[in-house]
């Protein structure tokens, strides 16, 4: 279950909709009032509303307004059935709670428009306080305490991307009291302690394997073609088949240099590690805070020691090698030591992630790229710095500053500019002699393919005109378009005008940063002629282009018809006489 936004282009939707939703609080006099009190929400200036999305369906609907430090609840109304002994009354306060935890507010108000004593009793019991009464309202706040587990998973030299996401949390004023780490993510941990982030970053953007591991040949190369990526990759293994790991001295300088163990210690923040212990392949979780003083660099590298690739590290009179072949994504860790509220930072990187059972009290935000973020133990500063700004990025969306999947849009889901564009989609499609507006048909099929596409990927409940964001994300993609710089919808469609002028397509990154042998393998794989969806929209927009492919739209269904719109929006886009100015 996960909250979604939901906005006055939902109207028409939620208004057929609420037949079938009740309230849970009496927060109105009749189920009626409620549910038109919060359709006249849905169009107030003062109001937010937010839906939580249960298997593709909207559950519970939500009201409420924010100030400062808190969030006062006004409506929420729950489809009839959702209410049973898993989903009792304490499940859906918690919800309320989490949803002003994700506000980051220090207390919940609930304002009752109907005494009710059997409600007044529960919410007694999950810790509220009654402060004011007036006839037969009642006004009950909670406060709400914080302990943040901020968990950053393993994944080597994808590491940079936490660190982006360090910047977008430090702008949102996002505190954590717990962090919790593995392998890169132990260093990042230890790098987040101290608060230095100017350092943290030029590190990262400076970074090269020569400076991480030393073996022959672990220094950069100008190349960065698929061929020296299979070259690198060679050379590091061969290194560490012949010495039983490859030797981390210049990893260990790093730790020295940047990490100042002292300062790591005057913090108040509590900071854990794991590492795992050989031979018993035994998990060992490391607290700052206990550890010797002097002693706590030796278990950052023990951490991040990736074995066989990397020697292991010898701590007094046993080896312990890189955490993630216990623990990749220390969850149980940042709960074991009291966490209330969770923020996952995952690269994806090798290694075990336990199965945790989390309380559905606790409110978990997690942040993890739908891009590859590279390799893992082969570093460059170009590739780093990529991470970084896709990082900080993706972070800011997360939060729901920016909107996008794919790439980074500076809008709103109201943003005229976003509904002009699927005003362009629909009166493109609807001249093409596919009388897309009057062919009821088609029309509902391609809104039931593209909204639930859409619903799945944006934390936007979209709707009939914002679902077209998609298409331009999904252009943008196949044309290699990067990630990495914040777009508007003009700025984005001019971009894909210019690169739909160059005769062969590339990515804007490409032959400028270090590639991992898998992208290099999917880039290959993509230019063959297989069924891949980049190269399906491709293959496509070259038919139609010149005019030698026909299409039955009212047979295509589910990916075909997104791909088949995508390749007719190409074909628009890329038509010769809208010109482009020189940038």
């Amino acid at each position: 279950m996960r909250l979604v936004r939901v906005s006055q282009r939902n109207y028409k939707e939620l208004e057929t909709s609420l037949v079938t939703y009740r309230q849970l609080l009496p927060f109105y006099a009749v189920h009626s009032v409620a549910k038109q009190q919060f359709l006249d929400e849905l169009l107030s200036v003062t109001h937010r509303c937010v839906g939580l999305e249960d298997q593709g369906r909207l559950v519970a609907l939500i009201s409420y307004r924010s100030s400062s430090k808190k969030l006062e609840i006004s409506n929420l109304l729950l489809v009839t059935n959702q209410v049973s002994k898993k989903r009792g009354f304490h499940f859906w306060v918690k919800w309320l709670e989490k949803l002003a935890k994700f506000e980051r507010k220090v207390v919940i108000s609930i304002s009752l428009n109907v005494w009710d004593q059997l409600i007044v009793d529960k919410l007694s019991n999950e810790g509220y306080q009654q402060v004011e009464v007036t006839g037969k309202i009642g006004y009950f706040i909670k406060q709400l305490t914080y302990k943040t587990g901020l968990v950053l998973a393993g994944g080597g030299a994808r590491g940079a991307y936490q660190v982006g996401v360090w910047r977008a949390l430090n702008e949102l004023n996002v505190h954590y009291d717990v962090i919790c780490g593995t392998s890169v993510g132990a260093l990042n941990g230890g790098l987040i302690l101290q608060g230095d982030f100017d350092v943290a970053e030029k590190m990262w953007q400076e970074i090269d394997t020569g400076k991480i591991l030393n073996y022959p040949g672990s220094q950069s190369e100008a190349s960065f073609s698929m061929h020296q990526a299979f070259k690198d990759v060679q050379k590091l293994a061969t290194s560490a088949i012949s010495s039983q790991g490859v030797n981390t001295d210049p990893l260990k300088n790093i730790i020295n240099e940047l990490l100042d163990e002292k300062l790591m210690h005057q913090k108040k923040q509590e900071l854990f590690i794991c590492t795992t212990q050989l031979p018993q392949m035994k998990e060992v979780v490391v607290s700052l805070a206990e550890t010797p003083k002097g002693q706590f660099h030796h278990w950052l590298l023990a951490s991040s020691s990736f074995f066989p690739a990397m020697e292991a590290a010898k701590i007094d009179e046993s080896y312990y090698v890189d955490g993630g072949y216990r623990n990749n994504v220390p969850v149980d860790v940042a709960l074991a030591h009291g966490a209330t509220e969770l923020l996952v930072i995952d690269v994806k990187g090798p290694g075990i992630t336990k199965p945790v059972t989390i309380s559905s009290d606790i409110p978990v935000r997690e942040i993890s790229s739908p891009w590859n973020l590279g390799t893992v133990l082969l570093f460059n500063g170009a590739r780093s710095t990529f991470n970084l700004k896709l990082g900080y990025l993706e972070t800011l969306k997360n939060y729901g500053e920016y909107i996008g999947y794919w790439h980074t849009f500076a809008h709103h889901f109201s943003d005229q500019e976003l509904l002009d564009w699927g005003i362009y989609v629909e009166n493109v499609l609807a001249e093409e002699g596919l009388t897309f507006a009057n062919t009821s048909l088609i029309k509902e099929k391609i809104k039931k393919e593209l909204l639930a596409k859409t619903r799945r990927l944006y934390s936007e409940w979209t709707s009939e005109e914002t679902m077209y964001l998609y298409l331009l994300e999904l252009i943008a993609k196949v044309l290699g378009i990067k990630p990495t710089d914040l777009y508007t919808i003009p700025s984005l469609i001019k971009k894909i005008k210019k690169q739909l002028t160059i005769d062969t397509w590339q990515d804007d990154e490409s032959e400028t940063m270090l590639l991992s042998v898998n992208e290099w393998l999917k880039r290959y794989v993509e230019e063959l002629p297989l069924p891949t969806e980049k190269q399906q929209v491709r293959y496509l927009y070259t038919k139609l282009r010149l005019g030698k492919e026909q299409i039955n739209v009212s047979k295509l269904t589910g990916n075909a018809l997104i791909v088949y719109l995508a390749a007719k929006m190409m074909q628009e886009l890329a038509k010769t006489d809208q010109k482009l100015e020189e940038e």
